[in-house]
């Protein structure tokens, strides 16, 4: 795999204002919820209930998980829900879209605050490790990561294939610390990254 590393032009994007946080809010409601495209959270037997507002922000995290790779892939919207591989054990990866010879992987946060350097990124980062790496039984139990594993397999280990790591977020600036950990291992790697603030 190769690809050039490409520190984020967008650092200095000053956070969303809570006129700007409501606007997209409203049009990823529009665009996924109420249309079904990402569909309801059911509870599952023998695991914490969530709450509504837990279960809306959940909705609104795929959803701008698929607006992002809809956005940058120039896909429509549905094949930006096909990407999604967020829920159960998805090991830190939200959506993984597959185009030419390209990969992109996707984590979104839809939350305020800072993105958390342990939380957020060393779960991302890890999850991007064990698909290079091939070590995919740490996704045995994600069902949308298994449905389509010997595709993401086949494109990751082609030669050529260009890894594009997307962190998409509602909250502030990612401080310079937790922006390292990305930066190093896209070196070490040899992929590229991108970071999108929500406007």
């Amino acid at each position: 795999m190769t690809g050039p590393f490409i520190r984020p032009a967008n650092l200095r994007v000053k956070p969303l204002r809570d006129n700007e946080r409501a606007r997209v809010e409203a049009a990823l409601s529009k665009r996924f919820l109420t249309t079904g495209l990402v569909p309801e959270i059911v509870d599952q037997p023998g695991k914490k209930p969530k709450t509504e507002d837990e279960k809306r922000k959940n909705r609104l995290s795929k959803a701008l998980s698929a607006y992002t790779v809809s956005h940058l892939c120039q896909v429509p919207e549905h094949d930006g829900i096909a990407s999604l591989v967020d829920g159960e054990e998805d090991n830190g990866i939200d959506a993984i879209h597959l185009t030419g010879d390209t990969v992109y992987l996707v984590q979104a946060k839809y939350k305020r605050g800072e993105p958390d350097r342990d939380e957020d990124i060393h779960p991302f980062v890890q999850g991007v490790r064990d698909l290079l790496d091939g070590n995919y039984e740490n996704f045995e139990e994600n069902r949308l990561f298994q449905a389509r594993k010997d595709d993401i397999e086949e494109a990751i280990s082609a030669p050529g294939t260009k890894v594009v790591l997307v962190f998409v977020h509602m909250g502030e600036v990612i401080k310079d610390h937790a922006l390292r950990v990305l930066e190093d291992f896209c070196r070490e790697e040899e992929v590229s990254f991108s970071t999108l603030m929500g406007n």
